[in-house]
């Protein structure tokens, strides 16, 4: 079962692959919402990862583009989690080498 609430960097994890999906389809926002009967606003802040908990829009558009939200979170690596928390601001880059320089001087 998909889990409703999402972290801010599963948000703007899971709004990439919306629009990434989206993008190769080569389907406009306007185009989607057609679709699907979301409007074009929500579709973008969805796509920007501008949402804490998955609401029944978000899944009927997840649902269009064949994006399972129950795989997703979980065939994710440590890795690209971390990569995109880093991009997140200068903080969470500036947090991330501290946390890199304290995790070498370990070994």
């Amino acid at each position: 079962m998909t889990r409703l609430r999402k972290t801010k960097i599963e948000a703007i994890d899971l709004g990439a692959q919306l629009r990434a999906k989206r993008n190769s389809l080569l389907l406009t926002l306007s185009a989607a919402s057609a679709e699907t009967g979301v409007n074009v606003g929500h579709l973008s802040r969805f796509e920007r990862g501008e949402f804490s908990f998955v609401t029944p829009n978000l899944q009927k558009f997840a649902d269009f583009l064949q994006i399972d939200l129950d795989a997703q979170a979980s065939t994710r690596s440590l890795l690209e989690r971390f990569a995109v928390a880093v991009k997140q601001s200068t903080r969470h880059e500036a947090a991330a080498a501290a946390l890199v320089l304290t995790l070498e001087t370990l070994r």
